[in-house]
C-alpha cells in the first residue's frame, strides 16, 4: 500500500474517533447546561410573581452568561489537550507510513493560537463568516443570555404564569440550547483537529507536499464539501474544514513521491453502506446513488443537471466552496 493510501486509511479511522470524541465532549460539558436549567427554573419559579420582569430578566441574563462562559472555558481546556494529541497523532502517522526517518512535531504555539486566534471560515447561507472559537463561544453565550432574558419579558407582557415560564425555560435550555452547544463542540473540535495536523504537515514540508480535501461519503454531506472532495491544496492554504457548522470533512496529507512506501495500490474509503474503492470521489459515489439521495444532497434542480451529465459536482461552487445560486449556475455554464 502506498504512503498516501496508508495515511488516508489512518485519518479516516481517526475522523471516526474524533466524531465520537466530540460527542463525548458535548456530553461532558452538558453539566453546565444542566446547572443553568436548574438555576433558571428555580429563580423564575420563586421570584417571577414577586419581582418586576425587567429586574428578573436582567438577573436571568447575567446567570445565563456566567454559566455559558464557564461552558466556553471548559471547552477551551479540552481543546488544548485534544490539539496536542492530534499533532502527535499526525507525526506518528507520517513516521509509520512514509520513508521519512525523522518527523518533526508541529508548532505548539501555532496550534494553541488556533484555539483563540485562527478564524473558522463558515458558510452560512450565501455568506462566509469568519469567527474564532473564542468569538463563537462568547457569541453563543451572549445570544443565549439575551434570548432567555427576552423570554421573561415577553412572558410578563402576555401574562404567562410562573409555571408556564418555567416550562418554557426548560424547553429552551434542554433542547435547542443543548443542540447548538453540541454543534459548537463538534465544529470547534474539527477545526482544531485540522489545524493541529496541518501544523505538523507544515513542519515536515520536505515530506508532505499538499493536503487533499476529503468529505464524508453519505447523503448528509453539503454541496460545499462534496464539491471540494478530492481537491489538493498547498499545506495550510485553500478551504479548510470546518466549512460550515457541524462539518465532518478533513484534509489528508499528500506525500512527496521521494518518501513514498509501497506500490500505488488502491485501498478502500469509508462510505455509508460500506467501504468503497480508495479512488472514489464524492461525485463518483453520488452518481451511483438513487435520485432521492441526489435530490437531498444537491436540491432537485441541481440534481437534474448532475444526472444529465451537464455539470460535475465541482461546478456547483466557486473555488472557496460557496454554492452558486441556481440562476448564477446556469449563467456561468450557459445553460438554458
Amino acid at each position: 500500500m502506498s504512503s498516501n493510501q496508508a495515511l488516508i486509511d489512518a485519518l479516516t479511522l481517526r475522523q471516526i474517533f474524533i466524531e465520537r470524541y466530540s460527542k463525548g465532549e458535548a456530553a461532558r460539558l452538558v453539566k453546565h447546561l444542566t446547572e443553568l436549567s436548574a438555576r433558571l427554573q428555580s429563580m423564575v419559579g420563586s421570584q417571577y410573581d414577586t419581582m418586576r420582569a425587567v429586574a428578573l430578566s436582567s438577573q436571568v441574563r447575567q446567570i445565563t452568561k456566567t454559566l455559558l462562559d464557564e461552558y466556553g472555558e471548559d471547552l477551551y481546556a479540552g481543546l488544548r489537550e485534544f490539539s496536542e494529541a492530534e499533532a502527535e497523532f499526525a507525526r506518528q502517522a507520517i513516521l509509520a507510513s512514509t520513508a521519512a526517518e525523522v518527523v518533526n512535531p508541529g508548532s505548539l504555539r501555532q496550534i494553541q493560537a488556533a484555539i483563540t486566534r485562527k478564524p473558522m471560515k463558515l458558510l452560512t447561507g450565501t455568506k462566509t463568516v469568519e469567527v474564532t472559537i473564542d468569538q463563537a463561544a462568547k457569541q453563543f453565550s451572549r445570544n443565549k443570555a439575551r434570548e432567555v432574558a427576552q423570554l421573561i419579558r415577553d412572558a410578563a407582557t402576555v401574562g404567562r404564569t410562573s409555571q408556564e415560564v418555567v416550562r418554557d425555560i426548560a424547553e429552551l435550555v434542554d433542547t435547542r440550547t443543548k443542540q447548538q452547544a453540541a454543534s459548537l463542540v463538534r465544529t470547534a473540535t474539527n477545526h482544531i483537529g485540522n489545524e493541529a495536523r496541518s501544523a505538523t504537515y507544515a513542519a515536515n514540508d520536505d515530506v508532505i507536499i499538499g493536503e487533499e480535501y476529503t468529505a464524508t461519503l453519505d447523503g448528509s454531506t453539503t454541496i460545499t464539501c462534496a464539491s471540494l472532495d478530492g481537491r489538493i491544496f498547498p499545506v495550510g492554504e485553500g478551504p479548510t474544514p470546518p466549512s460550515h457548522w457541524g462539518c465532518r470533512s478533513m484534509r489528508v496529507p499528500v506525500v512527496d513521491p521521494e518518501f513514498n512506501l509501497g506500490a500505488a495500490i488502491t485501498g478502500q474509503r469509508a462510505a455509508v453502506g460500506g467501504p468503497v474503492s480508495g479512488n472514489t470521489t464524492y461525485g463518483g459515489w453520488l452518481k451511483r446513488q438513487s435520485d432521492t439521495v441526489q435530490d437531498e444532497v444537491l436540491g432537485v434542480e441541481r440534481a437534474k443537471l448532475f444526472r444529465s451529465g451537464k455539470l460535475s459536482i465541482g461546478k456547483f461552487t466557486d473555488d472557496t466552496g460557496k454554492v452558486y445560486s441556481f440562476a448564477r449556475l446556469k449563467e456561468l455554464n450557459d445553460l438554458k
